[in-house]
């Protein structure tokens, strides 16, 4: 499916306009702390081996960084992050911002679709049948609907009762506003990610921006809501990790030191004292890190759910929809099938695996980190 994705990326529309930029990915790990970059290593270079194998080698081979010195040279900023690694220079990024604004464009072309701008309240069930009737919004209006299908991301929790299954964390993120010769001297920059810490930074490319960010366990923030489904359970309201409603204006002291602290080690010579815009990004993680995209199995297929992104389903915006249509009319492969349906069992977050990538420390809580000493409003 990344292969694919990708090959979307590079040679179709998805692309184009700077929505995709192939700079390569640097992926490196502290002293003792670096199994997953090895894993990764075997992975890519196991893809680069049987592309060559099939008559499509690769343009430029995956090279190993032994050495934190190895790493600095290939950044080229002066700095470094991590004792090991390697970069493939076949990866890169896309722009998730400008690919909706075009994603939206196209669907409004194609005529077929009705958007609205509206807050769904909760879904409407019928215990009775065991179906999921359509959706309410705040206005009070009723949806109805033959197949409802949920893909609410962070806010998925909200409108069923995901305990155990999926729960929403918050990601660190800074901005630098860069002057035209700083970016200049960056875009070309590979994209940095310390697996053992889950720093990482975006080169800039169509804004004089440089982004640094945190892919770890990031921050649980527990809400009390009225169950969702209360005809399938004896608890009458429930506490779920969901996004505030009013986001923080600033971030956790814990959180901007670490951004802080990575941007001074990676870009040494760049000089800023502050950024200039700040933001927590939700994540739905789910126990494996594993997707879930499936019919609810309590509602007579009446209902359909896309979501556990877990920090990695963007890059795959141009093909994942095919999949999910696909599984509606029941054609998808058996493998997706098996990966992605519903969880049977519910476990209580401390048993949650991740699928490797995650490190820090686990189930921070939002509001007590806030209470950490104080940070600018940035």
């Amino acid at each position: 499916m990344a292969n694919l994705a990708q090959r979307r990326w590079r040679d179709e529309d998805w692309g184009a306009d700077g929505r995709y930029h192939e700079s390569g990915l640097i992926l490196t790990g502290n002293a003792g702390n670096h199994d997953y970059v090895a894993k990764s290593l075997h992975n890519v270079q196991a893809l680069e081996a049987s592309a060559t194998a099939h008559g499509h080698p690769v343009k430029r081979p995956v090279e190993v960084l032994a050495t934190g010195e190895d790493i600095k040279r290939v950044i080229r900023t002066g700095g470094t992050s991590g004792d090991t690694g390697y970069v493939n220079w076949n990866s890169g990024w896309v722009d998730a911002e400008a690919s909706i604004v075009f994603l939206h464009k196209k669907l409004q072309s194609i005529g077929r679709v009705q958007f609205m701008t509206a807050t769904v309240t909760n879904l409407l069930f019928d215990s009775s049948q065991d179906l999921v009737l359509g959706a309410q919004l705040d206005s009070g209006e009723n949806i109805r609907a033959d197949l409802t299908i949920v893909a609410a991301g962070a806010w998925t929790p909200s409108l069923l009762d995901m305990r155990g299954i999926a729960t929403s964390t918050g990601h660190v993120l800074g901005y630098t506003n860069l002057s035209s010769v700083d970016k200049n001297q960056l875009a070309d920059i590979p994209v940095l990610l310390n697996i053992s810490n889950g720093m990482f930074c975006i080169p800039p490319d169509n804004y004089n921006v440089l982004k640094v960010a945190r892919h770890a366990y990031g921050y649980l923030n527990p809400t009390t809501i009225r169950n969702p489904e209360p005809h399938a359970s004896q608890d009458k309201y429930i506490t779920v990790s969901l996004p505030p409603i009013n986001p923080p204006e600033r971030l956790p002291l814990e959180g901007l030191r670490a951004l802080y602290q990575f941007q001074h080690r990676v870009f040494p010579k760049l000089p800023f004292s502050f950024f200039d815009k700040t933001r927590i990004c939700w994540y739905t993680d789910t126990p494996t890190g594993d997707w879930i995209i499936d019919y609810h199995p309590s509602y007579s297929k009446s209902l359909f759910v896309a979501t556990g992104g877990s920090g990695h389903a963007f890059k795959f915006l141009p093909v994942i929809g095919g999949k999910i249509v696909q599984h509606i009319l029941g054609g998808l492969e058996l493998e997706y099938i098996e990966l992605w349906k519903w969880p049977v069992d519910r476990l209580d977050y401390s048993e949650w695996q991740g699928d490797g990538s995650r490190s820090g420390r686990k189930g921070m809580i939002l509001e007590e980190e806030l209470k950490v000493g104080e940070t600018p409003k940035l």
